[in-house]
């Protein structure tokens, strides 16, 4: 099994260079089986004053452009995580897509990080632990 991770330095971007930053990222992870990216990184994790202008919900943009790129490639792709908007709040979301581009797996983040960070006055902790089967 081959497994990439995909590392995105913390940078003044716009949502949607960061995500043709990332899409450029995965074309070089052809031939992986897995390939996982960071957290919050189509926004940016210190970027809390944009969290909530940015956030989705789980089948919005983001998940469009990488569930294709998954599906391209053919690999599972852990898509980090995310901003998403749920029922009126905000979580920090991670998606596991299938090589058909399907998600197959959904994790709201249970501890939130405080120190020096405005994560957990900002969002909202999950509740379940998530395994998913795969091939």
């Amino acid at each position: 099994m081959k497994i990439a991770s995909i590392q995105m330095s913390v940078g003044d971007e716009t949502k949607p260079q960061r995500i043709d930053r990332a899409e450029k990222l995965l074309d070089h992870a052809k031939g992986a089986d897995v390939v996982i990216l960071p957290e919050i990184w189509n926004v940016g994790y210190f970027c809390f004053d944009r969290y909530e202008s940015e956030a989705e919900p789980i089948q919005g943009p983001t998940f469009q452009r990488m569930s294709s790129i998954a599906k391209q490639h053919g690999f599972f792709l852990h898509m980090g995580s995310f901003v998403e908007t749920w029922n009126g709040k905000l979580y920090n979301t991670s998606l596991l897509i299938d090589p058909h581009g399907m998600p197959i797996g959904v994790y709201r983040k249970i501890h939130l990080f405080g120190y020096g960070s405005k994560e957990s006055q900002i969002l909202t902790r999950g509740n379940e632990v998530v395994v998913t089967e795969t091939e």
